[in-house]
């Protein structure tokens, strides 16, 4: 009898740990780092890190994070994709000095293990535009409330502390990694990855409908790094750096146009036209903002051959800075471009259209020296003497001339145009050239 007793507790708890355990729970540790602005580059690599983890049955995934921060709607996507997988995510703010403010403290909070290397901190994360400015105070409440409810929903997930998660949204206040341990923000300060997997071994909590115990020491650690197109978005899928490409794409092509034949700003233009709307496909891209702009390059270009006194300029800088303005929907992704960026290339384009506009003035109030107007009065000398008919030299060519009056010049005689007739030129003999 106790024999059979011995042999049923066995059993049963053979049957816990085997529910307990998950399938992966011997596999591999699956290690991404992640450094600068939180984008679609690295919503991409942190998906792509989970479909290979997935896939390999890993133990956990790693993330290591160096951020100031990023964009509110790639950082909730990522947090989605890492609370829908059955894989164990672990965020560690790492090396030393390293910091996960912002978007990145989001990133932190959500990930099922929270650590820190010793002399990091986080925290900071007050909603700010795209480049770090504050928002206008209607905008800047309707973000930072979904934040702190968005962040409210994090924190209880792993039971953190919600109180001081919601000062760093509110407050922008950060914490050290000593502190963040005393006060249940992070679960584990550790001084690198290997000391961090013994630290998180045998830790236990709930996932889904599964109860995950890590098996993390001495765990093979396979490294993931940006494959080239993350790379490419993570560089290009900046709001400055998309507006950047995207003018100089459209003045090159208006430089081809104006000046045709020269290719190379055709290639340049196409290149970064190309380059500026990948970067769009994973930005919040207002197309209106698109047309204002397009509408106030071509009325730049319209000035250059309609003289307007300058009224199409005005209107051109205009639709410019509006479009600027517009380009991205800030209001609800807080991604706008640095204004100072949208003076200085403002400024820059009126500076060439007035340079532009001076040249066209002042070739508009020169002597025309082309064409049938161009002749007249210029000088020339005789090569073939007159009679009424000869030849004389002109700009350096042979013309067949005629004499005005019908009498005859010499050879070598000077002579000035006073017509044109067909390809025959009318002159006159020069009286006195002094």
């Amino acid at each position: 009898m106790k024999n059979n007793t011995i042999s049923s507790a066995l059993v049963l708890l053979l049957l816990g740990f085997l529910f307990t355990a998950p399938a992966h729970a011997d596999g591999s540790v699956i290690r991404i780092d992640v450094q600068g602005v939180i984008g679609q580059g690295v919503q991409d690599y942190v998906e792509r890190g989970i479909r290979i983890a997935e896939k390999d049955h890993a133990t956990a995934l790693l993330v290591t994070i160096d951020t100031p921060g990023g964009l509110l709607e790639v950082t909730k996507n990522t947090c989605t994709a890492m609370q829908n997988t059955n894989v164990p995510v672990i965020y560690f703010v790492y090396p030393n000095g390293a910091t996960a403010t912002s978007a990145g403290f989001f990133l932190l909070q959500c990930a099922d293990v929270a650590a820190m290397a010793p002399d990091t901190s986080t925290g900071s994360a007050h909603p700010v535009s795209g480049q770090g400015e504050k928002m206008d105070e209607t905008m800047s409440e309707k973000v930072t409330n979904f934040s702190v409810s968005y962040m409210k929903t994090l924190t209880e997930r792993r039971n953190r502390n919600f109180e001081f998660a919601e000062k760093a949204i509110r407050s922008s206040e950060s914490i050290t990694a000593k502190d963040a341990l005393a006060q249940n923000v992070i679960e584990v300060i550790a001084p690198d990855v290997e000391s961090l997997l013994r630290k998180t071994h045998g830790m236990t909590f709930k996932k889904g409908k599964e109860n995950i115990i890590l098996k993390t020491r001495n765990a093979p650690v396979k490294q993931i790094k940006m494959n080239l197109r993350e790379t490419f978005l993570q560089k290009v899928g900046h709001p400055n750096v998309a507006y950047i490409l995207f003018i100089v794409g459209m003045y090159a092509l208006i430089f081809e146009v104006t000046h045709p034949g020269t290719y190379i700003s055709g290639v340049i233009g196409v290149a970064c036209l190309v380059t500026a709307f990948v970067a769009f496909s994973v930005l919040p891209v207002n197309y209106l903002g698109i047309l204002l702009i397009l509408g106030g390059l071509a009325m730049f270009v319209a000035e250059i051959f309609i003289v307007s006194h300058g009224l199409l300029s005005v209107g051109g800088l205009t639709l410019f800075v509006l479009g600027s303005l517009f380009l991205f929907n800030s209001r609800e992704t807080g991604v706008k471009l640095d204004i100072w960026l949208i003076v200085g290339v403002a400024g820059v384009t009126f500076m060439f259209i007035v340079i532009a506009l001076a040249y066209i003035i002042k070739t508009l109030r020169s002597k025309v020296t082309t064409g049938d107007q161009g002749l007249m009065g210029t000088r020339g000398k005789v090569r073939l003497a007159l009679a009424p008919e000869g030849k004389v030299l002109v700009h350096g060519e042979i013309w067949n001339a005629r004499s005005q009056s019908g009498g005859t010049i010499e050879a070598n005689a000077k002579i000035e145009v006073v017509e044109r007739d067909g390809m025959e030129l009318i002159v006159k003999p020069v009286e006195n050239d002094s």
